[in-house]
């Protein structure tokens, strides 16, 4: 193939140049302007078009009875299209499912209205009720916030109130409503989304526990048989969930919601004494400690043994909770939960009011549990380990204890799990971040309050800014007017003399 050559004249050059530039220069500026124009006018067509809400995402639905005890709930307008004429559908309980997945009967909705800590109650409720109104427009519904709790305060499980009947037998509430039915109270405590052939390719299916379509499964079987985002659980403010969303917090949380709802408790750790006693760096069972066939090889049980009959409230004690995830002093325990306090002291025949008197937590820490019984300091732990082995690997988090609060290197608070400390959010010191090795933190409540205080101390240094100009020697609300000239000359004279020493 013949070589070209690459070479061009200055002819070749200004021709080809000329050919390029076959618009002139004021042609390009026109066309430029004309595209200029055309954008503008389009933005000027599409002046006011709104931006997207924050609501966009949320979906209007109404839970409709089958026979039975089964509920279906479907889109509102669907409902309100198919049903049209046979069944007035103001009269069954509406919620709205946000873009999640978390489903709220109307008032929930409400309450779950989101304003910033420190927000004052009144000044909430106003943002709430503007947020309301632009959902009530843009979903489509007509609903009074006002049926939602008739107090705010949560009822206590021996309340008559806390408990309703359901056709799965007595379930537990939070709170008192004023409409319970509107509340979502009625609704069966499991919704489960499976395929169909209608138009929407799924129906959501609300039953009870003992509905033949769920009776005899576990939650496992249910996630494993309709897929995890597709089965959901009522909770004891009649919030839906689904159970992948609930496991987020950790592996047991959609069996420990469920359990809630229903008066009952799950134990993360059924290893976890009832009541240790603590010697040194190890956490002792009570159970160990009165074992009489144990004192012979370990005479320090035997003394342990005495010390709690003879003198309890000296001993450092933890007593666990129901739910196996924390260590609380006596004295604690007590206040939380009466009467799990009372049948531990009955089973273990230790002296109650004594015993009560006892508010001193666990010293030192974290610990680890390393056998049925027995808890030790993590620390001594952690030189057994293998090279490179974490304690965090080795125990399950429901095995690993820390305080949840430290004040100039002494506890101040229960001894919780490192499962349930990060299932709840919970702080961890910086000491015991260390031995763990995971990361330190506030913790939800804390972070709380410092957003709390931040919110509020602008509020005041705004309102201060605001009053300044009309403060007089520290009077607010009073204006302070210009000094005439004669007012200035003798503010002027006095400087003087007191500069002076006078």
């Amino acid at each position: 193939m013949p070589e070209h050559d690459v070479t061009m004249t200055e002819g070749e050059r200004g021709t080809k140049r000329g050919r390029a530039d076959s618009g002139s220069a004021d042609q390009k500026r026109t066309q430029r302007s004309g595209s200029i124009d055309s954008i503008t006018k389009r933005l000027e067509a599409l002046k006011g078009l709104e931006s997207i809400s924050e609501h966009a995402g949320k979906k209007l639905e109404i839970a409709v009875p089958l026979k039975g005890d089964r509920v279906e709930y479907y889109p509102a307008d669907y409902a309100r299209h198919k049903f049209r004429g046979k069944v007035d559908t103001r009269n069954f309980p509406k919620l709205i499912k946000d873009e999640d997945g978390t489903r709220r009967p109307l008032p929930q909705a409400y309450d779950s209205i989101k304003v910033a800590p420190g927000t004052s109650p009144q000044k909430a409720k106003e943002i709430r009720d503007g947020v309301w109104q632009e959902m009530q427009d843009e979903i489509g519904f007509a609903s009074k916030p006002s049926n939602g709790k008739t107090v705010w305060d949560k009822l206590d499980r021996n309340d008559p109130q806390a408990w309703y009947d359901t056709p799965a037998g007595p379930h537990l509430t939070t709170y008192a409503w004023h409409n319970p039915e509107k509340a979502g109270q009625g609704l069966p405590t499991l919704s489960i989304t499976m395929k169909s052939n209608n138009q929407r390719g799924t129906r959501t299916i609300g039953v009870w526990e003992n509905d033949p379509l769920v009776a005899g499964k576990s939650l496992k079987d249910l996630a494993r048989d309709y897929g995890p985002d597709k089965v959901e659980i009522k909770n004891k403010n009649n919030i839906f969930r689904s159970v992948a969303k609930l496991n987020e917090r950790g592996e047991h949380e959609a069996e420990r919601l469920l359990a809630q709802v229903r008066g009952q408790e799950i134990r993360y750790n059924r290893d976890l004494p009832d009541i240790v006693v603590q010697h040194k760096s190890h956490l002792v069972s009570v159970a160990d400690i009165q074992n009489t066939k144990l004192w012979e090889n370990q005479p320090v049980l035997k003394h342990l043994n005495e010390a709690l009959d003879e003198r309890p409230e000296s001993l450092r004690i933890g007593m666990s909770n129901g739910e196996g995830d924390s260590l609380h002093s006596p004295q604690l325990m007590r206040k939380l939960d009466g009467k799990l306090f009372e049948r531990m002291c009955e089973k273990y025949h230790l002296p109650q009011e004594r015993l009560a008197e006892n508010g001193k937590y666990l010293k030192g820490g974290p610990w680890v549990q390393t056998a049925e019984g027995l808890l030790q300091d993590a620390k001594a732990v952690k030189e057994r380990l293998s090279a490179g082995e974490k304690l965090t690997e080795k125990y399950k988090n429901t095995q690993i204890f820390g305080p949840s609060k430290i004040e100039r290197g002494e506890n101040k608070g229960s001894a919780k799990s490192l499962y349930a400390t990060m299932r709840d959010n919970g702080p961890i010191p910086p000491e015991i971040a260390k031995v763990l090795e995971v990361a330190p933190r506030l913790g939800g409540r804390e972070e709380y309050k410092q957003v709390a205080r931040l919110n509020t101390n602008q509020a005041l240094e705004a309102h201060q800014a605001d009053d300044s100009s009309s403060s007089v020697n520290g009077m607010q609300g009073v204006k302070q007017e210009p000094s005439s000239a004669r007012q200035s000359l003798m503010k002027d004279r006095a400087g003087r003399q007191e500069s002076h020493g006078l």
